[in-house]
């Protein structure tokens, strides 16, 4: 080790030692007046995450927040210009201060929005717990301008990870502007139809024309799902024996009465009402998605939703949220669902109509 190396050992661990015999509210603004002075700021970025455990924030320290993140602010708004994407302030100072007012449920000013931390990683659920404490009109334009100090690489996964709780075409469109950087953007594509299976406002957002991201969002494309009766083996007419492929000996292992049981088929049609497509899924989970009378497979079912990589994402995410929608409604209707051997929720034993994107649907369920 260097007396250089030493010399900022020493001065770290003298800083650290001083910050941790303050009160926590003191100790918040203390590191925040620090932060502001150039020839402290290195030392203290060093130390801060040491200085302010996030597990000692709590609803105490609210007003000492507020004084901190006053101090802040302009050198946030510094930290958000281009040239300085990576930022000035320490994201653990951010993340402390932040938390601060959010457990201690005070008013955050808008000017205050540019402290909005990010991490991509151990943290997320903290800065997601930071951005509730936001104004819902406000988090959009807080998550990319926190997104503008992230690391190219990195700016990806924490924008997905915030685009649950802020669903807006903005955060989509500066999560797609990242891509490829980290990894293939195919691969964006394929975690955003994940995400639709089991958020309905992403799966919205993913029915818009990409060209039009950010714009008013027009209502969304539907897909209607209507089971119709598995016949028994005897009775099944080549094209559905075609469709059924190796699934047909599946279902039938344990004897070919069994077939009406393990298979559930079903038409999908679009908003016209035209039969678009053939669904036949083994035990309620899995199994092919055919052109409507074709053996032209287009999507596939694996545990519920469209499996990744499956079918293009638009497709993907409406047929996915249009089942578990049929689900859902078919979940409220019936006192008692059916369930597999596993405890999962797979009875679809009736026609409820048209369904409609945006109803909140489970992924999957469990019976009680």
């Amino acid at each position: 080790m260097t007396h250089a190396m030493e010399d900022a050992a020493l001065r770290q661990a003298e800083l650290l030692a001083s910050l941790r015999a303050l009160p926590l509210g003191e100790r918040l603004v203390a590191a925040a007046t620090l932060s502001l002075d150039p020839a402290r700021a290195s030392d203290l970025a060093a130390i801060v995450g040491a200085a302010l455990p996030l597990e000692e924030i709590d609803a105490t320290v609210g007003d000492a927040a507020a004084r901190a993140a006053e101090l802040l602010a302009s050198r946030a708004r510094d930290d958000a210009s281009p040239t300085t994407r990576r930022g000035v302030l320490p994201e653990s100072l951010r993340l402390a201060v932040f938390l601060g007012l959010a457990r201690a449920n005070a008013p955050i000013e808008r000017s205050w929005d540019l402290l909005l931390p990010y991490d991509a990683g151990a943290r997320l659920a903290q800065v997601r717990e930071c951005l509730e404490a936001l104004p819902a009109t406000r988090r959009a334009a807080a998550v990319i301008g926190a997104a503008e100090r992230v690391h190219p690489a990195w700016a990806e996964s924490y924008l997905l990870g915030l685009l649950v709780e802020v669903p807006e075409a903005p955060v989509l469109k500066a999560l797609r502007r990242r891509a490829g950087v980290a990894r293939p953007k195919h691969a964006l594509e394929q975690s955003l139809v994940s995400l639709a299976a089991e958020h309905p406002a992403i799966a919205a957002l993913l029915t818009l024309d990409p060209k039009k991201v950010g714009r008013a969002p027009r209502p969304p494309a539907r897909l209607t799902f209507t089971k119709i009766a598995t016949p028994r083996v005897q009775e099944l007419d080549p094209l559905v024996r075609r469709q059924l492929g190796a699934m047909l000996e599946t279902a039938t292992r344990d004897g070919d009465d069994e077939l009406p049981r393990r298979i559930d088929r079903f038409e999908v049609r679009d908003e016209k009402g035209r039969h678009v497509y053939d669904v036949l899924l083994l035990s309620g989970d899995d199994g092919p998605v055919y052109r409507a009378g074709t053996t032209r497979r287009v999507a596939y079912f694996a545990q519920g939703g469209v499996e990744d990589g499956s079918a293009p994402p638009k497709l993907a995410a409406a047929l996915t949220l249009a089942m578990h929608e049929w689900r859902s409604d078919r979940a409220a209707r019936s006192p008692r669902a059916s369930t597999s051997d596993d405890g999962c929720v797979i009875g679809l034993t009736h026609d409820p109509g048209p369904n409609r994107f945006g109803a909140p649907s489970p992924n999957s369920r469990r019976a009680p």
